[in-house]
């Protein structure tokens, strides 16, 4: 039994600061700094007793479905003082008993103890279909994300939901993304992105239980190379991999700004021809009195640029969904025209740091429109922090692919999917 408590203890501790010795049937977890209480246990013969828990590194439910799941006996929670615990306890079933003893006169017994069965399992996530209505839900978990992907972003979240199949959860004010992404066999597989919140270890054991209660590997996806260390942590065994179509933009946004220096050449002569061409061309924000102009700009457009493409369908049919719900989506716009006609638009985000391009398209008839509203965009709405730009994916296709690259971005970042093993 020891190296079972031993066990337990290391797999929900992240601190490493809980240590554990046996006095008898007593069982103690305590902890070395002292900041993070203490756990007491006792042991008979038919029975495995909760005697105190105060420990505040791990959650109350955590150990005992842990507990619940690997102990051959009745599992009871005595002496509970804490609306927190009898929670817990509760949401595992736990029904109410007699008990007392005369030694543990010092233990307050606030709301008494309760028994615990066996059988009881811990309740798996609740996954739901993402739909536009939950943007004001997810939005502000987006916060917590600590890389530059725009995967972690309302305009890539919701213009891609239904073409990954995305779901979510919110677990103890946590966010969880589950999603359909293909493996290197080009097989459909469940993934998750790394939980956003305030208790994101949590939230991991939570997808652990899920995969496990359903028999698939743990999978997560949409990676940064530095959040690796964390699942590295967290597991025993990794392996990551990554697919280049699928590889963000990211852009210093002072180079998209300025342009300056010669690798910039060919942009600044598209610009400069445009504007020669179209001295009193202007450049708006979107807003709610002009986007019907741009959404009809977009649909003539698009009925001349079509591709026989699932990925480009998907976004054509997400722009329209963005134009018709502009406000609901919160995002940021500009747009420019021409003899009072839209000839071009750009619609992103900013979160943190870095701005966001979602959607940009420009009528090809009016030459240079493309680099004008690159350049223009980056100039209005990057703000004094605003450090870099990332334009997203090229999505394995080859004319993205060049005209991304020869704006030089200053990294190519690659999104992982990590299997655990």
């Amino acid at each position: 039994m020891d190296k079972l408590y031993h066990d337990i203890i290391k797999e929900l501790d992240r601190t490493g600061d809980i240590m554990f010795y046996r006095e008898y049937e007593y069982v103690y977890f305590l902890s070395r700094s002292l900041k993070n209480g203490v756990l007491l246990i006792e042991e008979t013969e038919d029975a495995t007793i909760v005697l105190c828990n105060e420990l505040k590194c791990i959650g109350y439910r955590e150990l005992y479905c842990a507990l619940l799941e690997r102990i051959n006996v009745p599992l009871y929670v005595a002496y509970i003082d804490s609306e927190d615990e009898l929670e817990a306890v509760e949401s595992l079933g736990g029904v109410k008993v007699n008990y007392a003893r005369e030694d543990c006169d010092s233990f307050s017994d606030k709301y008494g103890t309760y028994a615990l069965k066996r059988s009881a399992k811990p309740d798996l996530l609740r996954f739901k279909k993402i739909t536009l209505d939950d943007i004001g839900t997810v939005r502000g978990y987006f916060s917590y994300s600590s890389n530059n992907t725009c995967d972690h972003t309302v305009g890539s979240t919701f213009m891609w939901r239904d073409f990954f199949s995305m779901e979510y959860a919110i677990y103890n004010d946590t966010l969880i993304v589950k999603l359909k992404v293909q493996n290197k066999d080009n097989i459909d597989t469940t993934a998750f992105y790394l939980p956003l919140g305030g208790d994101r270890d949590g939230a991991i054991r939570k997808i652990d239980e899920y995969c496990k209660s359903l028999e698939i590997p743990v999978v997560y996806c949409s990676i940064a190379y530095d959040e690796l260390p964390y699942l590295s942590s967290r597991y025993d065994s990794i392996e990551s991999y990554h697919d280049s179509d699928w590889s963000d933009y990211l852009y210093r946004a002072q180079d998209l700004i300025t342009l300056a220096g010669r690798r910039y050449h060919g942009q600044r002569n598209h610009i400069n021809q445009f504007v020669k061409t179209h001295e009193s061309y202007s450049f708006e924000e979107i807003t709610l009195c002009n986007i019907g102009e741009v959404a009809e700009f977009y649909n003539a457009l698009g009925k001349a640029a079509s591709k026989d493409s699932a990925i480009y369908d998907e976004e054509r049919e997400k722009t329209l969904e963005v134009l018709a719900n502009y406000g609901m989506y919160g995002l940021i716009g500009g747009l420019i025209r021409v003899d009072n006609s839209v000839v071009a638009f750009s619609i992103g985000e900013i979160r943190s740091n870095t701005l966001y391009i979602h959607i940009e398209k420009a009528d090809p008839d009016h030459k240079g429109a493309h680099q004008v509203i690159n350049n223009d965009f980056a100039k209005h709405f990057s703000l004094q922090n605003t450090e870099f730009i990332n334009r997203g994916e090229d999505v394995g296709d080859e004319g993205l692919r060049i005209a991304k690259t020869s704006y030089h971005p200053c990294e190519l970042i690659d999104k992982l999917i990590v299997n655990v093993k």
